[in-house]
C-alpha cells in the first residue's frame, strides 16, 4: 500500500501555508513551520483549560492568587455570573505587536475568526498559568465599559480594570477564542 502523499492533496494546505507565511503574521507562522519541522509543540501559545461557570467571583480570585486587586474590580464593573456548567475552551493569546484602541482589537480579533475571551475564562487561565502575566498583559473581552486586564508590577501579579477607550500598547497579548463555526 503506498502511504505517500499526491501533490494535488497537498496542494490547498500549501497554498494557505504560503498566504499565511507572506501574510501579516507571517514571523509567527515561520517560527511555527520550523518548530513543527523539528517536531516541537508549534503552538505554544494555545492553552486548553476547564471553565468552572458555577465558581464565584470570590472563588476565582482565591484560585488565581493574585497579589494585587483593583478596587474597580467589581460585580457592576465586571459581571461574572454564575450557571450550573463546565466547558472546554482553547485559549490563544493574539499579538497584535502594535498600539491599538480595545474597539480595534475586538474587530481584529473577529476579523481573523476569533471572539475575545470572557473575564472567566481570562481569570482561569492566570490560575492555572500564573506565571504568563509576569511576562506582558493579557486582555479579556471588554464588559459594558470595562477591560479586565492581568499584568505585573512592582506588587506582583496584578489585576486591573480598565476603561474601553483606553489603548493597549504592543506588548498586549489579547485572549481569544477561536469561534465554532
Amino acid at each position: 500500500m503506498n502511504t505517500r502523499i499526491v501533490l494535488c492533496d497537498a496542494r490547498g494546505p500549501l497554498t494557505d501555508l504560503l498566504e499565511k507565511l507572506s501574510g501579516e503574521e507571517g514571523e509567527s507562522w515561520l517560527r511555527a513551520l520550523n518548530r513543527m519541522l523539528r517536531k516541537e509543540n508549534c503552538w505554544d501559545n494555545v492553552f486548553v483549560l476547564q471553565i468552572n461557570h458555577s465558581l464565584s467571583r470570590e472563588q476565582l480570585l482565591r484560585e488565581g492568587a493574585y497579589d494585587c486587586i483593583e478596587s474597580d474590580f467589581t460585580e457592576e464593573n465586571v459581571p461574572l455570573p454564575t450557571q450550573d456548567k463546565q466547558e472546554t475552551v482553547s485559549i490563544e493569546l493574539l499579538h497584535l505587536g502594535r498600539n491599538i484602541y480595545d474597539n480595534d482589537a475586538t474587530k481584529e480579533a473577529k476579523k481573523r475568526g476569533y471572539r475575545r475571551a470572557t473575564p472567566r475564562e481570562v481569570l482561569t487561565l492566570g490560575a492555572k498559568h500564573p506565571d504568563l502575566q509576569r511576562q506582558f498583559p493579557i486582555i479579556a473581552a471588554p464588559t459594558g465599559r470595562s477591560v479586565l486586564c492581568l499584568n505585573k508590577s512592582d506588587a506582583g501579579r496584578v489585576l486591573f480594570v480598565i476603561y474601553t477607550r483606553f489603548g493597549w500598547g504592543g506588548d498586549c497579548r489579547f485572549a481569544v477564542v477561536r469561534e465554532q463555526s
